[in-house]
């Protein structure tokens, strides 16, 4: 792994931390909003990410 690559990995995860102490502070409501978001958005990509040959 070259050092941009690590740079990234670590940006990437101070990022998903930043964003999960962020979520710890939502109301309900904006949690359950969030998370019907994330729901969608994941069922999006699900839908239109090409299928592999070796999907199960």
């Amino acid at each position: 792994m070259n050092d941009n690559s690590l740079r990234e990995l670590c940006e990437m995860s101070a990022n998903r931390l930043f964003e999960q102490a962020e979520i710890a502070h939502y109301t309900p409501k904006e949690r359950k909003d969030y998370e019907d978001s994330l729901k969608v958005y994941r069922e999006f990509d699900a839908e239109t990410r090409p299928k592999s040959k070796f999907s199960i």
